[in-house]
């Protein structure tokens, strides 16, 4: 017998149909495109899978918040995913602006974000921008438009969050974020523990763990513009603008704790302070720990340039 009243059903499912797996170039947006929204194409990629590199040219529009949730199948250092705006305009492709998270990457894989805007300036809802959990390869963030509010004082707040513990078995491997504009939030890029384990910073390990942050402009943080805290193997962290405003917190600039790194260099550091300080960069024992890599890595610290308006604060301080 057919149901006579449709409308009280309570399991809603939707299919899917797949006559091959991804492959080549797809656009994203409005009527006229392959996939009408962003949420489509990430379904279909998590139901079909890919074959080869697959290119995904958004349509320039707002585009609602999206999750990726474990790895795609078909993906590797060769079959990449990328999301780039049609136009090669990063302002005019906007993801997430009015969600809490508005991108979220967790135990996914070999995925490229290329001139795009996600998150928001003005969004009072928005609390992390980028949200990075469990394993994650092969990231790339290039030329994007990376934004949290540039008027909270919220602690909580993030643009790029990942959130690791110590000794653990998951961490970031090969992450870059290179000429991204990076503002607002209590922290722009903040990476704790990024590495998991010491054994993932050893440069001959096949798990090392490699960062390159090179070239972006960070700035409108509520406190601190760069933040790595522990266990990171930062291959550069050059050519970088950051601008320290003086909005209530202490911060460096660019803050390294215990990392082995190869390259700092060539960074501009603004500082503007009147009541609260600290500095530019800040460096706590860097490279110092034998037990990953000591010896083995040697930082190159040059070129850099740390300005300072108002109160006397550390150009570089090292220890």
């Amino acid at each position: 017998m057919a149901d006579a009243d449709p409308s009280n059903d309570t399991i809603v499912y939707d299919v899917i149909a797949c006559d091959s797996n991804l492959n080549g170039t797809y656009t994203i947006g409005g009527a006229q495109a392959n996939f009408t929204t962003l949420e489509d194409a990430v379904n279909m990629l998590y139901s079909c899978g890919i074959d080869g590199p697959v290119v995904f040219r958004m349509n320039p529009g707002n585009y609602s918040a999206v999750e990726f949730s474990g790895d795609i199948r078909g993906t590797s250092a060769i079959n990449t995913i990328t999301f780039t705006s049609a136009n090669q305009d990063a302002g005019s492709v906007v993801i997430g602006e009015d969600a809490v998270t508005a991108l979220k990457l967790r135990n996914v894989s070999h995925l490229k974000f290329n001139r795009v805007t996600i998150g928001s300036t003005a969004s009072g809802k928005l609390k992390t921008t980028v949200l990075l959990e469990s394993y994650i390869e092969d990231l790339d963030f290039y030329h994007c438009n990376l934004l949290g509010n540039v008027t909270t004082s919220d602690a909580s707040t993030y643009v790029v969050y990942y959130n690791n513990s110590s000794n653990s078995t998951i961490y970031l491997k090969d992450a870059r974020f290179i000429g991204n504009t990076i503002l607002g939030a209590y922290y722009g890029l903040y990476l704790r523990y990024p590495a998991g384990s010491t054994a993932n910073c050893l440069p001959n390990a096949k798990t090392l763990s490699t960062i390159i942050i090179d070239s972006n402009y960070v700035a409108e943080q509520y406190s601190y513009p760069i933040y790595i805290y522990y266990y990171a193997y930062l291959k550069s962290v050059s050519h970088n603008v950051v601008k320290s405003h003086d909005k209530g917190a202490n911060s460096y600039g660019i803050y390294l704790y215990y990392t082995l790194t190869d390259r700092i260099e060539g960074n501009r550091i603004y500082t503007n302070v009147s009541s609260y300080a600290y500095g530019g960069l800040r460096l706590y024992y860097v490279n110092y720990p034998t037990a990953y890599g000591s010896g083995i890595h040697k930082a190159m610290v040059c070129n850099n340039e740390v300005m300072s308006t108002g109160l006397t604060v550390y150009g570089i301080y090292a220890s």
